[in-house]
């Protein structure tokens, strides 16, 4: 399950991360830094291929969910629960099951409250069983693209709202 973190220590970890101090597997920050309510992060990894790629740069805005929520769709960041050699990790998933929503995972597709979830973004169909789970009222279900190369909440669990640092809203290749 997902360990509690406040939006404050999510910040300064942000801010730490930037300024390279905490380093990232799955999501580094770049040198850029924070600049307002936004900062730039450059993804490390395959979780989120094919619609991220190592490499890539990514604009998170770190305010998108203080006056909105996450939206099934969005692509978020928040710190990985575990916590390896050089500090927390960030990690950039998918929004997939909303609040109050039952999620289950079979035969390669997902599905919502019981109907098959349209997802054009996925090459590769997960290769595990999730058994149906309802979230939380305040618990968003999150998935890399990647189903079968991904620390995410098939694995972790749901994660509640206060962990949600962000949303990418712009990328950037090199």
């Amino acid at each position: 399950m997902w360990q509690p973190i406040s939006r404050s220590r999510f910040l300064l970890q942000t801010l730490l991360a930037a300024l390279g101090l905490v380093a990232s597997p799955r999501t580094r920050t770049s040198a850029a830094g924070l600049s307002g309510r936004y900062t730039w992060l450059t993804m490390q990894g395959v979780s989120m291929l094919p619609a991220l790629h190592d490499g890539e740069k990514l604009k998170v805005d770190r305010l998108a969910y203080s006056r909105a929520t996450p939206q099934r769709g969005d692509i978020v960041i928040f710190p990985s629960p575990v916590t390896r050699t050089g500090g927390r990790f960030f990690l950039v998933k998918r929004v997939i099951g909303l609040p109050g929503e039952e999620v289950l995972i079979r035969n390669g597709q997902v599905f919502i409250d019981g109907k098959k979830l349209s997802e054009p973004y996925v090459q590769n169909p997960a290769r595990y069983f999730y058994p149906a789970e309802r979230t939380s009222a305040d618990s968003y279900f999150l998935l890399g693209d990647n189903r079968n190369n991904s620390e995410d909440s098939h694995l972790l669990g749901a994660l509640p709202l206060r962990q949600i640092g962000g949303k990418v809203i712009q990328t950037s290749r090199r």
